[in-house]
Order: structure tokens, then C-alpha cells, then sequence
């Protein structure tokens, strides 16, 4: 709650589940108490992750006993690169960010020294004839080097 000064008027605001709530005064007039409803939105994702790489995500945690986790590793010829491996839920850190299915379940865990690199990133999968993997659109990376393993951000 706070309050806005206006020329000799006070005018209240304050926010309770949902609702925003606006009184005050002029002076010795008051005026009444309007409500006004707003709609909570669900907050972005950190990452979005295709259908084929969402899949490949199920199939790997398919025996339920571990997660798997994203982080950056300062590696490479440029600088830094994806590491994906399995833990075991018990040792996902209280700031690390979880990305949960439709259900609540947890399909990937980033850390939380990476979030901020990976903030718009597309993750995919791809299963060709030449490589099988995991494939990274970011938009925060600024060079990549010439095989396309490290990169750079700005």
C-alpha cells in the first residue's frame, strides 16, 4: 500500500489478491472505494523447448530417479558450452530453475549461474544421419567458433 499526495488529496492504493483497491480524500470530501480487477499472468518460461527435444527429455528421466541439468562450462575454443547431465533431484539447489511440464513435473533443471545466459533460448533436438543431440538457439550468444561447440556472450 502507498499513498500519492495531490494537492491537498491523499489517494490510497493498495493490492489484495487480485484486486486493486483506490480511496482518498479532497480535502473534507471523501470518495468512495473503487475496485478494480487485474489478471495475474503466468510468468515466461526461461527456456522453451521443442516437441522433439521435450520427448528426448522424457525419454532420458523415463525411470524417474533423476533430473536432467543444464549448465555452462567456461570450455572450448570461444569461451563457454552447454554440459547436460543426470543428478539426482535431491541435489537441485534452491535457486536453480526447474522447468516443469503440463503435469508439474520437472523435465529440466538449469543452474542458476546460467539462467541469465539462457533467458529466450530455444532448446531442440535433432536426429540426423550425420549427429544425434540437443541444439541451442540463443539469442544472447554474440560469436560461436568454427565447429560450433563454444561461443561467446557479449
Amino acid at each position: 500500500m502507498f499513498q500519492r499526495l495531490l494537492k491537498g488529496a491523499s489517494l490510497t492504493f493498495r493490492s489484495v489478491y487480485g484486486h486493486r483497491y483506490f480511496s482518498g480524500s479532497l480535502g473534507s470530501d471523501a470518495f468512495k472505494v473503487e475496485r478494480h480487477s487485474f489478471k495475474a499472468r503466468k510468468p515466461k518460461d526461461i527456456v522453451t523447448l521443442s516437441q522433439s527435444a521435450r520427448s528426448r527429455l522424457y525419454d532420458i528421466i523415463a525411470d524417474g530417479n533423476k533430473v536432467v541439468y543444464l549448465t555452462l562450462r567456461v570450455k572450448g575454443c570461444n569461451g563457454y558450452t552447454y554440459e547436460m547431465n543426470m543428478i539426482d533431484p535431491s541435489s537441485i539447489g534452491d535457486m536453480d530453475e526447474k522447468i516443469l511440464d503440463e503435469d508439474g513435473k520437472t523435465i529440466l533443471v538449469i543452474e542458476n549461474k546460467a539462467v541469465f545466459y539462457l533467458i529466450g533460448s530455444h532448446i531442440g533436438y535433432s536426429d540426423g544421419d550425420l549427429a544425434e543431440g540437443f541444439t541451442f538457439e540463443n539469442p544472447n550468444v554474440t560469436s560461436k567458433c568454427g565447429c560450433g561447440k563454444s561461443f561467446q556472450f557479449g
